[in-house]
């Protein structure tokens, strides 16, 4: 069985001291003890008596060879650090082996260190120092990391995953390590790049921050995918021991992205250009051209026109002086113009116009893909009016994508460099006529610049980034799911229904076959709305119900599970790895105990329910201050660290251990489980009682402690002071009462 293992760290000499912080130089971080420094200190060799198992982790025949280790100590000895350290290594790694496919990667400067891990027991090492990174097999071999080793060696490389919920960690402001100070670790967060980047850190984070509805939207759609392919149902969909989910909720999304959002644009933005004194005189060929731009959205697009025009019933309209002011040069002529003209530069502002110019143009250019471009729809889709809409499922999906374009436009400005009033170097609806400008997004003029629809058939085709997940669920939905008989009869019902996992997957898995596309990309488009359905003691109900520390859970290990999935899947041709390995950091924020305590078998129980096919090994390390989660861990898999030293601080074996013992030895307590505060409070009884202090109060304080010994210590030296045993006495005979209650409730 296939075997991997991240071993060790070592810090070499010169390393930068912002990278090592607490840590040492030349010191052996060993996380499997099974593995032993060789004599001459330079390379590790495998132990002649392993204490774990290769198979110990391994809970069934589906499962791929799986091991575990941890990191504890207290806050502040070095164990992110030395995380962050191994992240830093694996990012020059990838820098080095992947920057010909990835030009986002970034070097981190200064680092100088070595990283071991194992393949079937046999040791390597990548070795980073000055500008280069290079791959060990042994202590006297060098192979350079480049593109040709990432080609020769597919077999040996593993995929990162890191997951850190923890909202000061990974902050891009803290790891701005490149030459040019710039931050590396940006290009390591989640990606959908096809998995060529051989780590990616979870969740995603922009500035350090977390966008936690982001997140809780990603995690619906993992979970609805590994849902449906939980085909058996021994997988995630047993989200824990009572709580059991087969099906989904979906019913029509009767808001309209496209007029309802133009229709809140309409209400919120105010006017932006004065078109209405004689400091704005334009040529009468200007004039004539934006009046022919006015009969353009009055004959295309009349039914946003009226939703413009109903918002300013009682506001200022700006276009009125314009056409007084050209009306009165004769320019414009009512009769020539037309009423609807005349009615719109009434009743329409500027800006309200520019969004309107805006969504003909994107109509243009979808309108142009379809009949001419990669994506061929062979039906005619419509935005003009509202009838158009209702009740057509198609026009419905077409409505959305050509909204949900804009607003990425609108969102990403940076990233596609688009802006509506100053994309063309001179006011639109002034030098241009609409019908014309879609070819500028398209790039066919004579520019070469990447424009924004070219860099967002990019995205869609190529990069399938999480900010075109929606639009290519919709145009995938418009091009090859339209006449999917469950999304057709819950549009044309207009009601709530209940699907299963299974039913839908049976319906659109042939798709996914035969256009090579991803399960995520064919779940119901937005046009609809749709929520994993939870069973809880025969009852069903929405997962966002789900608590807070369950709904933690499935947002860390969806994730994971999802990207190992995928990873398990990938297409030959692109690069497959056989090794994964997963860092969680402070896994049990947001846990009860219980949850802590069934957090290794859950993972365990659902990698096997995966059924991996192609990745052979796994690590897994936790760094926790959780007991339980360390009670589930052999002592000879734990590096425990104290002032950036690895320390020996248990004699008894950490697995199965008693957690007040891992408390007291493992987490370095000095021998107290129990609050700062309640020590400090107990200490202060027993000084004032040897003192012969007897206090108001004192007794109920007394009471107040939980710990039967310590508390009866307490009271004996009270009583032997006041002498009266009345008090006592009283407190022995409740206690026989509550002993009575116990007994009695357990023979009910």
């Amino acid at each position: 069985m296939a075997d991997f293992k991240i071993l060790a760290v070592k810090i070499l000499p010169r390393c930068n001291d912002r990278f090592r912080k607490v840590l040492y130089v030349n010191r052996w971080y060993i996380f499997y003890k099974d593995f032993e420094v060789t004599q001459d200190g330079k390379w590790l060799q495998r132990k002649s008596v392993a204490s774990v198992p290769d198979d110990f982790f391994r809970l069934a025949e589906t499962s791929p060879s799986i091991s575990i280790s941890a990191i504890v100590g207290k806050n502040g000895d070095g164990k992110s650090s030395l995380i962050e350290l191994v992240v830093r290594i694996l990012n020059n790694v990838a820098y080095s082996a992947y920057k010909d496919i990835q030009d986002s990667l970034m070097w981190v400067e200064g680092l100088r260190a070595e990283l071991f891990f194992s393949i079937d027991n046999h040791v390597c090492c990548f070795k980073c120092e000055d500008n280069k990174v290079s791959f060990q097999m042994g202590p006297n071999s060098c192979i350079p990391v480049d593109k040709a080793f990432r080609q020769n060696f597919a077999d040996i490389l593993f995929y990162t995953d890191v997951t850190n919920y923890s909202i000061y960690s990974y902050n891009t402001f803290d790891f701005c390590e490149t030459l040019h100070h710039s931050s590396w670790i940006d290009s390591i967060f989640h990606r959908n790049d096809g998995y060529q980047t051989p780590i990616v850190l979870n969740p995603f984070r922009k500035c350090g921050v977390i966008d936690i509805n982001m997140e809780a939207h990603l995690t619906r759609q993992r979970l609805m995918i590994l849902c449906m392919q939980d085909i058996i149902g021994e997988g995630i969909r047993n989200i824990n021991d009572n709580c059991y989910a087969d099906s989904f909720s979906l019913h029509k999304n009767t808001y309209s992205k496209l007029f309802g959002g133009f229709e809140q644009f309409c209400k919120v933005v105010k006017s932006r250009v004065e078109l209405n004194n004689s400091e704005h005189q334009f040529e009468r060929a200007t004039v004539e051209r934006f009046v022919n731009n006015v009969k353009y959205l009055t004959t295309n697009y009349p039914y946003l026109v009226d939703i413009a025009k109903n918002t300013n019933q009682n506001g200022l309209v700006d276009l009125r002086g314009f056409l007084a002011f050209y009306q009165n040069v004769g320019w414009i002529i009512k009769d020539e113009a037309g009423p609807e003209v005349y009615d719109f530069l009434n009743n329409v502002t500027y800006v309200q116009m520019e969004k309107m110019m805006e969504i003909a143009v994107i109509d243009q250019v979808w309108q142009n893909i379809f009949r001419n471009g990669k994506f061929h729809l062979g039906k005619k889709v419509s935005i003009k009016n509202k009838s158009d809409i209702e009740g057509n499922i198609l026009n419905t999906a077409y409505s959305y994508l050509v909204e949900k374009t804009a607003d990425i436009f609108q969102s990403y400005r940076h990233l596609y460099k688009y802006s509506i009033l100053n994309v063309w170097g001179k006011d639109p609806l002034l030098h241009y006529r609409i019908e014309d400008l879609h070819k500028w997004l398209l790039g066919e003029d004579t520019d070469t610049e990447k424009r924004p629809f070219q860099t967002l058939l990019d995205d869609i085709v190529n990069e399938k980034s999480h900010v075109t997940l929606k639009l290519r669920q919709t145009l995938y939905f418009m091009l090859y799911n339209r006449n999917n008989a469950i999304l057709r009869k819950t549009f044309k019902d207009n009601s709530v229904g209940v699907t299963s996992f299974d039913d839908y997957y049976k319906s659109v898995f042939p798709l996914c076959k035969k256009y090579e596309l991803d399960l995520i990309e064919l779940l119901p488009p937005p046009i609809f709305k749709w929520d994993i359905l939870v069973e809880r003691d025969d009852k069903k109900f929405p997962s966002q119900y789900l608590s807070s520390g369950e709904r933690q859970r499935l947002y860390c290990l969806s994730s994971v599970l999802y990207n190992l999935r995928n990873l398990d899947s990938i297409a030959s041709g692109n690069i497959q790895y056989r090794y994964v390995n997963l860092f969680f950091e402070e896994i049990e924020l947001y846990f009860h105990p219980a949850y802590q305590q069934g957090f290794i078998k859950f993972l365990l129980e659902q990698i096997a329910a995966l059924r991996l096919s192609h990745i052979k090994g796994i690590n897994v390390c936790f760094v926790t201050h959780s007991p339980f989660i360390l009670s589930d861990i052999p002592r000879s898999n734990v590096i425990f660290l104290e002032d950036g030293e690895p320390v020996e601080h248990m004699q008894e074996n950490t697995f199965g251990a008693n957690i007040h013992a891992l408390l007291q030895h493992g987490f370095l307590l000095e021998g107290v489980t129990m609050g700062t505060f309640a020590k400090d409070k107990i200490n202060q009884l027993f000084k004032r009682l040897n003192k012969g202090e007897v206090t108001e109060g004192m007794y109920q304080e007394i009471l107040l402690v939980g710990e039967p010994y310590i508390r009866g210590q307490l009271l004996k030296l009270y009583h032997d002071l006041v002498g009266d045993n009345s008090l006592r006495i009283k407190m022995l005979e409740e206690q026989i009462k509550e002993l009575r209650r116990m007994i009695d409730d357990k023979n009910r």
